[in-house]
């Protein structure tokens, strides 16, 4: 009875083996799902290869072990977590087939535990821990206290070595989120080039030093990032909540896209429009402030106009503002001031962070450039090399709420746009486009800028769903859009007070009290506060 068991035991052994070394079809990245991963850095990073088209797998440490990786993959992830249960689960023969099917030409993204888990050295906490997998001959060392202490979280700002070809289409700083994660110090012999750096006064070893490095690794190459750019808390595009209480500033995907064309020894492109995705509710328990009121003139004759003003802020946005007077409500309104600047853009970030850009099929979308500006350093340009209009579009999204009279502004230099060519500024109502100026069926080929400026009708005034708009359609390489300097402008804008203005006719001698009630988009509200006036 034992043997027959012994043997059902073998052949069943021999069927799941079997299984597991024909269940892997392979994909452009494997993505490891073995003890101590994270799942939402997992589920984030595969959201992210969907938006760059890009195909994956998931793979457990049997496969790691036993498998031949280079036949099966491009590259693989190794996601956030915790780096030491992958140390004791994946074996000798698995790092083997790591370091094959990168030395072979692949690629290996390690992010968070992942990049400690390349390091021949981790220091966690002042201990250090060898680890084997050999990749970057130097210590990891975390976490970084003074951005915050594990297992705390934050957003941290990193700076962005422009200089590095991957980074072309980002900004000087981005915003990341911080979970425990390391700093690099590379030995002797070891290359690393710095993709971005830790921005930490506080703490002289850890400021300035890589905290997302790359190296070359035989004919592959290696990604370690420290932090986590793969999760967007600003959106759910990323599959997953964490984090969805942290503003991010915008997306780091765009750089993921451009060090992943690095890594995979692509030609560096310019990462496409973001997929749609929502907001995360805001879970606003904090109610609106009332720091100051007034009413005037006081004392004064029954008849004259009592003015009172408010000084009201909240974190997110304030749905009503109230004040009673003799048990009657009235709803006071958000006061307009002088004019103000809504937007602007010089683009002297050097990149279209915030724009959105699309291009029809084969053609060029817009992007920043240095060798034309209006003014400074850099500006937006587009050669489509495409006729099908519009070929190329550079559009932002800019609310005009509780400000009035709306002018924009740009400069714009047209270059060897022919009749078939057609150049348009717009400007969205929340219904339709409305043109601003178009070439329509004439040439252009501006020797300058030229600037422009237009003061838009009342529908772009409060409008919560404006945008701004620039196409360029162009057939040949010598044709181009440029728009520099775009500043969005209001002849008045809110002062942050609310006011009211009560008629006191018929009110008989006396003193009065009036009560303001203030209440955010969440329904809260901070206790009410008021005050009296006199009719003498």
């Amino acid at each position: 009875m034992k043997r027959r068991f012994l043997i059902g035991l073998f052949l069943l052994l021999g069927v799941l083996l079997s299984f597991n070394a024909t269940a892997l079809n392979g994909a452009d990245f494997a993505i490891y799902t073995g003890s101590g991963t994270w799942q939402p850095s997992i589920i984030a990073f595969e959201k992210f290869l969907e938006w760059k088209n890009l195909t994956w797998e998931e793979i457990g440490a049997g496969d790691v072990n036993g498998e031949n990786l280079t036949a099966l993959y491009k590259g693989i992830f190794m996601p956030g977590g915790w780096a030491y249960n992958y140390k004791k689960s994946i074996h000798n023969s698995g790092d083997q087939s790591i370091r094959d099917l990168i030395s072979s030409g692949g690629a290996y993204i390690g992010m968070s535990a992942g990049a400690y888990y390349a390091c021949d050295n981790v220091r966690w906490e002042g201990q250090d821990y060898p680890y084997y997998l050999n990749l970057f001959h130097g210590d990891c060392v975390g976490p970084v206290d003074e951005i915050a202490s594990w297992p705390n979280y934050v957003m941290t700002v990193m700076s962005i070595n422009l200089s590095h070809e991957s980074n072309v289409y980002e900004p000087a700083t981005e915003e990341v989120l911080y979970y425990g994660e390391p700093y690099f110090n590379s030995y002797s012999g070891q290359e690393m080039q710095t993709f971005a750096s830790w921005v930490v006064p506080s703490n002289p070893l850890a400021n300035g030093r890589p905290g997302i490095i790359g190296f070359n690794y035989g004919m592959g190459r290696v990604l370690l990032v420290g932090p986590h750019p793969e999760i967007e808390e600003d959106s759910d595009r990323d599959g997953v909540s964490f984090g969805d209480e942290l503003d991010d500033r915008g997306s780091d995907w765009p750089f993921l896209w451009t060090a992943v064309d690095w890594l995979l020894r692509q030609q560096i492109s310019q990462p496409r429009e973001l997929p749609q995705g929502q907001q995360p509710p805001i879970n606003d328990t904090i109610a609106p402030v009332i720091y100051s009121f007034s009413d005037s003139p006081d004392s004064l004759r029954s008849g004259e106009l009592l003015t009172i003003r408010a000084n009201i802020t909240d974190n997110v946005a304030i749905s009503s503002v109230r004040v009673n007077i003799l048990d009657i409500f009235y709803q006071m309104s958000l006061e307009q001031g002088s004019s103000a600047t809504i937007f602007s853009d010089n683009f002297e970030s050097g990149s279209l962070v915030g724009w959105t850009t699309s291009a029809v099929s084969g053609g060029q979308k817009w992007a920043v450039s240095n060798t034309n500006p209006f003014q400074g350093t850099w500006y937006a340009q587009s050669q489509p090399r495409s006729t099908n209009e519009p070929a190329s579009v550079l559009e932002k999204a800019v609310s005009t709420e509780n400000y009035q009279g709306i002018t924009i502004k740009y400069a714009r230099k047209l270059v060897g746009l022919d009749t078939a060519d057609e150049f348009k500024a717009k400007w969205f109502d929340g219904t339709k486009w409305n043109v601003l100026e178009q070439t329509s069926s004439n040439s252009a080929n501006d020797a300058s800028y030229i600037q422009k400026s237009f003061s838009l009708p009342i529908s772009a005034s409060n409008n919560p769903n404006f945008k701004i708009r620039f196409e360029c359609t162009a057939g040949a390489v010598s044709e181009y859009c440029r728009v520099d300097n775009i500043s969005l402008l209001a002849q008045s804008s809110p002062t942050g007070f609310y006011v009211y203005k009560f008629n006191t006719s018929n009110l008989a001698n006396d003193t009065y009290a009036y009560t303001i009630y203030v209440n955010d988009t969440s329904g809260n509200e901070p206790v009410p506060e008021g005050g009296d006036f006199t009719i003498i």
